[in-house]
């Protein structure tokens, strides 16, 4: 494969559910999967990676607009979407305040904040930041804040 020549990306598919996009290198013919034409590039003795490279970034394109998209219907459908916002910036660890001072200008607990932030992150598919406890810390948390509520008489 040339250095400088074009990938394209053509859908195809048709045995399956959906269509998928799949990025090719001027071929003739169209092949059935991406394997056949990394074989095929492959006995050639080219060179896979403007191929995979194409594949990747089309595939991380196609993941951030569907994130994207998801992240703003949920913006739209929130009851406050403001706090909706700072949630999300708070999730995706984007913001140098912290959960107290965010829940303080919603006039919120600071754990209804971080709740919110958690369902968010969790819906996205986001990855803990610095700022948030992990699982484990979490449930001694609950733990310590667990309150007995049952007397004997």
């Amino acid at each position: 494969m040339k250095r400088n020549q074009q990938i394209n990306h053509i859908g195809f598919a048709p045995w399956q559910d959906r269509s998928e996009v799949v990025p090719i290198v001027d071929a003739e013919l169209p092949k059935d999967s991406l394997d056949d034409f990394i074989r095929d590039i492959h006995k050639a003795g080219g060179s896979v990676a403007p191929l995979l490279e194409a594949e990747i970034e089309h595939r991380v394109s196609a993941e951030a607009a569907r994130l994207m998209c998801k992240a703003l219907t949920m913006v739209l459908e929130a009851r406050s979407p403001r706090m909706f916002i700072h949630q999300l910036m708070f999730a995706a660890g984007m913001t140098e305040r912290s959960g107290s001072s965010l829940a303080a200008e919603y006039k919120v607990s600071k754990q209804d904040f971080q709740q919110g932030s958690r369902r968010i992150m969790e819906k996205l598919g986001l990855r803990k930041t610095r700022t948030m406890r992990d699982v484990k810390a979490r449930e001694k948390m609950k733990l310590r804040n667990k309150r007995n509520h049952t007397h004997e008489y």
